[in-house]
């Protein structure tokens, strides 16, 4: 059956898309051989990219090492967030909330906490949080080969589980948080298949705005994307107020710890 997938973009839904164009709008002049038109075979490569655009106006000023230098991320050695930093009171209270921070990660490994970038709307949790994250170490990061300290953003997440089997919940939050250094700090190898992401939306389900980490910074989706973009079914919101029907920025990633029903 015309067209034959030579080979796969390892998505089945952007195979068959292709498969669907070149059938209903692809047109080429024949092949003629002795005046009379013959059938014959071409080889054609679909390459699907999504349309990127930057979101600049959401960067926190974060300046770092210049473009062309070599820098390796640094890569944690010690140190989680534990079941047992999640204090007494908030659970039994079922407060739950993700807090942002500004953290240095010095050129020893050593991690420290600048700046409270957004409230978890507890202040048990946002404590909890900082007494965790100063236990942590890193193996330094490195530009041009020499252990440098960074600033980057990090994410601590409390929650308390419905069930064994129900979803992680999702955290909102009023606006994208990052700053403009991240994308000179590249995720490891390891991990390179979780991107990083932020997703826009206001009903729990479609999403309305898409920003994706790429060595190019922060940039966002295009809204004729968007419409084939949905949460996760049965996704539950976790905002920081319970009246706060404002628009919800959800971070895909970082560091999150829950606890069992």
């Amino acid at each position: 059956m015309w067209p034959k997938l030579l080979a796969s973009s390892r998505s089945p839904a952007l195979d068959d898309r292709a498969a669907r164009v070149a059938r209903t709008r692809w047109a080429f002049q024949p092949v003629i051989r002795d005046g009379v038109a013959i059938a014959a075979e071409v080889k054609a490569a679909v390459i699907w990219k999504l349309p990127l655009s930057p979101a600049n106006e959401y960067a926190m000023d974060g300046p770092g090492p210049a473009a062309t230098s070599v820098v390796v991320s640094p890569v944690r050695k010690t140190g989680r967030i534990r079941a047992d930093d999640y204090p007494a009171i908030s659970i039994r209270l079922r407060e739950e909330g993700q807090v942002i921070f500004k953290v240095l990660i010095s050129e020893t490994g050593r991690v420290s906490v600048q700046q409270l970038l957004e409230s978890s709307g507890s202040s048990r949790l946002d404590q909890a949080a900082v007494n965790s994250i100063g236990r942590w170490t890193y193996e330094p990061a490195t530009v041009d080969g020499r252990p440098t300290a960074v600033t980057c953003t990090s994410f601590a997440s409390f929650f308390l589980k419905q069930s064994r089997q129900s979803p992680d919940p999702l955290f909102c939050h009023d606006r994208p948080v990052f700053s403009t250094n991240e994308r000179y700090l590249p995720r490891p190898a390891a991990s390179s298949r979780e991107a990083a992401t932020w997703l826009l939306t206001h009903d729990g389900s479609q999403v309305e705005d898409a920003l994706l980490l790429t060595k190019n910074g922060w940039l966002h989706v295009a809204a004729t994307a968007l419409s084939q973009m949905l949460l996760p079914l049965n996704s539950r919101l976790v905002r920081r107020r319970s009246s706060d029907q404002r628009s919800c920025w959800i971070r895909f990633g970082g560091t999150q710890l829950d606890i069992p029903p």
